[in-house]
């Protein structure tokens, strides 16, 4: 079995060499059901998840990972494991859980040997202010949120946002990182104030009045932020939540986000 199934996968690599991927997917799925080492089951479901990445089928990803995931656990080798890591994080950046997929790379980095999926400069070099040093863009990014320099910040912001629009996994999610980002800021300046006007933190974030009212009424009106504004003086006053409160509103976004998780999921098998 194992000669018919070497055959059937020299084919497929042939047909890949040339440009047909369907072809190619037909044979390696072919090959796994002629194949009983757990190594090479694992190979194969590879093969098949770089061409469902290319093509960004996320259904097929999520479950050739889980199928690797299964066979992780009847038994596979280190670099195997860590090649799935590299997979699963790809996967999560198309799914948008950006947390986790931070998670798995940086899990995967200090022995990462799969640059055939991703470039490793696309990663986080685990010299962190080495490798920011040839990224002078995110160095900044990241060091005027670090040193509370609001305006700087959003102004280094905009070379992030064409940075993350090139990116192939994270530019479908750029206008929620946009956001996200921007939350984390406002959310840091005002955890320094108990009341702060608005005139100030404009200037603070180098923005209009008008712009800033706008889009923190917004942030406070989806929970995001925990302050109130008061329209007649101008004040933005930040509202501490007891313990109970804080977990009502957390227990709220988590089933917000499951509701849209499964609304994209239900999307996807109409499809």
């Amino acid at each position: 079995m194992s000669d018919l199934r070497d055959a059937i996968l020299e084919r497929a690599a042939l047909s890949l060499k040339h440009g047909k991927k369907a072809q190619a997917e037909s044979d390696f799925k072919l090959a796994l059901t002629k194949s009983i080492e757990i190594g090479k089951k694992m190979d194969i479901i590879f093969e098949l998840l770089n061409i469902s990445l290319e093509k960004k089928e996320v259904q097929e990803i999520v479950g050739y990972v889980e199928d690797c995931k299964v066979l992780l656990e009847k038994g596979g080798d280190w670099e195997r494991r860590n090649r799935l890591k590299i997979y699963e994080s790809l996967e999560k950046l198309l799914v948008r859980d950006l947390k986790q997929a931070c998670k798995l790379i940086l899990e995967a980095i200090p022995t990462f040997n799969s640059s055939d999926i991703i470039q490793f400069d696309k990663l986080v070099d685990s010299d962190i202010v080495g490798h920011l040093n040839q990224l002078p863009a995110v160095k900044n990014f990241l060091f005027s949120f670090y040193r509370s320099e609001y305006s700087n910040f959003f102004k280094s912001l905009i070379p992030i946002i064409e940075m993350v629009s090139k990116d192939e996994y994270i530019g479908p999610h750029k206008k929620y990182f946009i956001r996200e980002v921007r939350v984390s800021a406002y959310n840091q300046f005002l955890e320094s104030y108990k009341t702060v006007s608005l005139a100030s933190m404009s200037r603070s974030f180098g923005v209009s009045v008008e712009f800033l009212d706008r889009e923190l009424s917004e942030l406070i009106a989806t929970r995001r932020i925990n302050s109130r504004i008061d329209k007649i003086s101008g004040m933005v006053e930040s509202v501490s939540m007891d313990q109970r409160n804080k977990l009502y509103f957390q227990a709220l976004r988590a089933g917000d986000h499951l509701l849209n998780r499964i609304q994209k999921l239900s999307r996807l098998i109409d499809i």
